[in-house]
């Protein structure tokens, strides 16, 4: 359960939570991060919010406005993110395993290093982000946009990608074995050098080897 003093003064504003995280930085090393897990954000105004390292496992976050906010380090299992907004958000080694974003919006969002295992991705728009090293192992991305994105060095290990659009895609070093790549379009993209075993590429658009 969230921590009700600390859900309250989220709940309060952006500007004042920004300001106690950095009164109280030196605190959290001691006492830990911030607990908002189960916390009910939903349909929340957190643009710009630091919520770097703040435990939000299994918090309904469904339509949360979190333009440009550090969600840096942030756990976010089982996290309800469907129809956020995530545009030039920071989730550089965020976890998401079991979170639901569909249709949530990510462009420019930087994902380095986050881990999305079983997670929900159908409809998401990645355009342009940076997802360098992310784990999608077993994730559902059906539909999503991955387009003009940097994919490299990542992991699709059994991720769902039919009729995702990966047009453009950077995939050099990308692991994609049993991913399921149906009527994804892929023109731009080259699966040169890939590891790719077992991929289904049927009626794949664009695909060069």
């Amino acid at each position: 359960m969230a921590n009700a003093e600390q859900l309250a003064l989220l709940q309060a504003g952006v500007e004042g939570w920004n300001a106690w995280r950095e009164a109280n930085a030196e605190a959290e090393m001691i006492d830990g991060p911030p607990d908002l897990n189960e916390a009910d954000l939903r349909g929340a105004d957190l643009r710009g919010a630091n919520l770097g390292a703040v435990m939000l496992n299994n918090a309904d976050l469904s339509g949360v406005n979190l333009t440009g906010a550090n969600l840096g380090a942030t756990r976010l299992n089982g996290a309800n993110l469907s129809g956020a907004d995530l545009t030039d958000t920071i989730l550089i080694g965020a976890e998401l395993n079991d979170a639901n974003l569909t249709g949530a919006n990510l462009v420019r969002a930087n994902l380095d290093g986050a881990t999305f295992p079983k997670a929900n991705l159908t409809r998401a728009n990645i355009t342009f982000a940076v997802v360098t090293a992310v784990n999608f192992s077993n994730a559902n991305l059906s539909e999503a946009n991955l387009s003009d994105s940097d994919l490299r060095n990542s992991y699709l290990i059994n991720a769902n990608l039919s009729s995702a659009k990966l047009n453009r895609v950077k995939l050099e070093g990308v692991q994609m074995g049993n991913a399921n790549m149906t009527f994804a379009n892929l023109t731009g993209s080259s699966l040169k050098d890939l590891g790719l075993g077992f991929v289904n590429l049927d009626r794949a658009i664009g695909v060069e080897q």
